[in-house]
């Protein structure tokens, strides 16, 4: 299959395996999880920012066309990146591996704009 010229996400939906068609990590452990990264965020303003663009950069295009109405990131990439994190794709998120990857995020940005 040939990917010239598709964006990133049509790339991922067009070539979703049956593995990514496994139930995503439960919505009460989704949501405490996030939950926890919310509260570790708002402890830290100076990611605030960060933080927005990187909620931006992770949700779908089309997040506002569908309930509930929030840019959150599809359960089936989430339950990617939790399992390439941790290992196991029902891994609890740990909020200062959140904060951290924030902070990276952050100094990789400016890096980028200096050079």
């Amino acid at each position: 299959m040939q990917f010239k010229g598709l964006p990133v996400r049509a790339r991922s939906r067009d070539t979703a395996s049956a593995a990514d068609e496994a139930p995503a990590m439960s919505r009460a452990r989704f949501a405490l999880g996030m939950l926890a990264v919310s509260g570790a965020v708002l402890m830290r303003p100076a990611l605030w920012g960060t933080a927005v663009v990187q909620l931006k950069r992770f949700a779908p295009d089309d997040w506002h066309r569908r309930p509930p109405f929030l840019p959150l990131p599809d359960p089936r990439m989430l339950r990617f990146r939790v399992a390439t994190q941790y290992g196991d794709p029902e891994a609890r998120i740990v909020a200062g591996d959140v904060v951290a990857w924030l902070r990276w995020c952050k100094t990789e940005n400016r890096r980028h704009c200096r050079d």
